[in-house]
C-alpha cells in the first residue's frame, strides 16, 4: 500500500470541489488502453532521440543519463517520474524544497536546450504506459513543494482526483515559473469543464505542434549563435525576449502626462529613454509598462499593462539624441498577476 501525504486540517473544513456532470474522461480500462497505444506510438516516433540525447549528455559531463524523482499521482499516491537529466548530479541537495531559480547555474551544458524544448520530459512516456500518468493532465508535483507552496491554495487538491499528465493544461498556456495560484486556476478550469478524451486529443495535437515549432526555433537560434560566435555579456539577461517595439513607460505618481519609451527589459530591470525635461525620481516609484501585443501563439493585438515598483540605478545621455537620457530601473511586479503578465506579454517565456 502506498503511503499518502497527510491532509491538513483546512482540507477537512473546506471540501474540495468535485468534477461536474460534464466529466467524461475515463480513468478506467479504456483510458489506460488509449494511453498505452498513443504513448507507445510516440515512444516509437521519438526513438532516435533516445539514442542521441544520452550520447550528448554523456559527452557533456559524463554523468547519469536519466533522472527520477518522487511525485504525487492520483489520490496523492507517490510514484517515480522519469526525465533526461538536465541539472548537475548534486542539484537536489542544493535546491531542496524550493523551485529552480534563474541564477543558480545548475544546468548541464546541454540541460538548457533540453529544458527549453521540453524534450527532457520524453522518458515520462514510460510513466504513461505504466499507468502512472495520462497524456494530458495537471503536471505532477513534488511532495515537498506541495507541502510548502501548494497545500493551502484553494482548489489545488482537485488535481488529485485524476492522474497527472505528461503535458499539463497550465503548462501549455502559462510561462514556466508562473505563480502556483494562477496555474491552479487554469488546471481546475480544465478539470471541471473540459475533461473529455476528445478534448485531450485536441490538446495533445496542439501541444505536439507547439513543441515542434519551439524545438525548431530553439535549435535554429542555437545554431545561429554558434555560427556567429555570440557571447552573452549580461548573465541576467533573458536569452529570448519579445522586442518591446511599441512599449511605453508611465510614472504613475507623476502629474505630467508624458510617457518614456521602453527600450529594453528583462525580468529584473528596464531600460527607458526619456525626452528632455523628464527624469524618474531617485526614490522608489511606481511604473506602468504598456505595449500592444498578442498572445505568443497568435491572436488579436491588445493593450497589455504591467504595474511595477521601480528604483533608479543608472542614467546616461542617449547616444545620438540631444537632450534625451537613458535610465535603468530595477523593477518588481506589484502583484503575482503583474508578474505573470510581464512574463507572458513582455518576455518570451511561455510554451506557445
Amino acid at each position: 500500500m502506498h503511503a499518502q501525504v497527510p491532509r491538513s486540517p483546512a482540507e477537512h473544513v473546506a471540501p474540495q470541489p468535485r468534477f461536474s456532470g460534464g466529466y467524461r474522461k475515463l480513468n478506467t480500462l479504456t483510458g489506460l488502453v488509449l494511453n498505452i497505444l498513443v504513448g507507445t506510438l510516440l515512444l516509437i516516433c521519438t526513438a532516435p532521440l533516445f539514442v542521441l540525447i544520452p550520447i550528448a549528455i554523456k559527452l557533456a559531463d559524463g554523468g547519469p543519463v536519466f533522472y527520477s524523482s518522487i511525485r504525487l499521482g492520483r489520490h496523492k499516491r507517490p510514484f517515480a517520474m522519469y526525465k533526461f537529466r538536465t541539472l548537475k548530479p548534486d542539484a537536489d541537495r542544493i535546491i531542496g524544497a524550493t523551485l529552480l531559480g534563474r541564477g543558480q547555474r545548475l544546468e548541464t551544458p546541454i540541460g538548457h536546450f533540453l529544458r527549453e524544448t521540453r524534450i527532457d520530459e520524453l522518458p515520462q512516456l514510460v510513466n504513461v504506459i505504466k499507468g502512472d500518468m495520462d497524456l494530458i493532465g495537471p503536471r505532477p508535483e513534488r511532495p515537498e513543494i506541495y507541502e510548502r507552496l501548494c497545500r493551502d491554495i484553494p482548489g489545488y487538491d482537485l488535481r488529485f482526483q485524476t492522474r497527472p499528465g505528461l503535458i499539463g493544461y497550465a503548462q501549455l498556456f502559462t510561462p514556466h515559473g508562473s505563480p502556483k495560484r494562477i496555474r491552479s486556476l487554469i488546471d481546475s478550469f480544465y478539470l471541471i469543464r473540459n475533461q473529455r478524451i476528445g478534448n485531450d486529443l485536441q490538446l495533445l495535437a496542439y501541444a505536439l505542434w507547439a513543441l515542434g515549432l519551439r524545438f525548431l526555433r530553439t535549435l535554429l537560434t542555437a545554431l545561429r549563435q554558434r555560427l556567429r560566435r555570440k557571447r552573452v555579456r549580461d548573465e541576467r539577461r533573458l536569452r529570448e525576449r519579445i522586442a518591446p517595439d511599441n512599449g511605453l513607460v508611465w510614472f504613475e505618481d507623476d502629474v505630467q502626462a508624458c510617457a518614456c519609451t521602453l527600450v529594453d527589459l528583462n525580468d529584473e530591470a528596464v531600460l527607458i529613454r526619456c525626452p528632455p525635461g523628464r527624469q524618474p525620481p531617485a526614490r522608489l516609484v511606481r511604473l506602468r509598462l504598456e505595449r500592444h501585443a498578442s498572445h505568443p501563439g497568435g491572436g488579436t493585438r491588445k493593450r497589455r499593462v504591467v504595474r511595477c515598483e521601480a528604483q533608479l540605478t543608472m542614467q546616461r545621455p542617449s547616444p545620438g539624441l540631444d537632450g534625451y537620457h537613458d535610465y535603468v530601473l530595477q523593477i518588481r511586479p506589484a502583484t503575482p498577476l503583474n508578474a505573470f503578465k510581464l512574463q507572458k506579454y513582455f518576455l518570451l517565456s511561455s510554451l506557445c
